[in-house]
């Protein structure tokens, strides 16, 4: 996921240089996250438009000295662009974080070394507070024997995801809204 569409603006991670921009119909590439610099680099993908709070949320990887990477699910304030505030960190990899069509909620994949995304993975969903950042987290699907992929909320806020729990893969969905 190296582009998003939202209202005609394009959201897109530049492979020269890992940045995030955004470029508005005439417009020019602006970019919304910083230039490598003091050594570390940052890279986007996977990301959505959070219309009602302005900004880009999606994954975002910091290659630090050293050779370290640390991964997050981070948001980028379109208005103030940065490095994105984080929003999820504390695995190693995260996938697909996706806004519910309210905005209230955001679901997201994680998982963690040895584990390949195709082995286990766990999904995460938590409602967005006040302040932008989120409330408590719920994991409401996976393990470490069990691969989630594609979470997607319906219209009406219906969380679907694909799982291979019982050794097929299989469509499930989740109701989590909030109430």
């Amino acid at each position: 996921g190296a582009v998003t569409v939202h209202h005609g603006t394009v959201y897109f991670s530049h492979f020269a240089d890992q940045r995030l921009y955004r470029l508005a119909p005439g417009g020019t590439p602006e970019p919304l996250t910083p230039a490598p610099g003091d050594g570390t680099r940052w890279r986007y993908a996977d990301g959505g438009v959070d219309a009602a709070r302005h900004r880009w949320i999606g994954v975002r990887q910091a290659h630090m000295p050293g050779g370290l990477v640390d991964n997050a699910v981070v948001a980028v304030d379109v208005a103030a662009p940065g490095p994105g505030r984080v929003l999820v960190d504390g695995s190693d990899f995260f996938a697909a974080p996706r806004l519910s069509p309210d905005g209230r909620m955001l679901a997201w994949v994680s998982w963690n070394h040895p584990n390949m995304p195709w082995v286990g993975t766990e999904l995460w969903v938590a409602e967005i507070a006040a302040d932008g950042g989120l409330g408590e987290r719920r994991k409401i699907a996976g393990g470490d024997a069990e691969s989630i992929a594609q979470p997607l909320w319906s219209p009406d806020g219906v969380l679907y995801l694909i799982s291979d729990r019982n050794g097929w893969w299989n469509l499930y969905r989740c109701d989590v809204r909030v109430d």
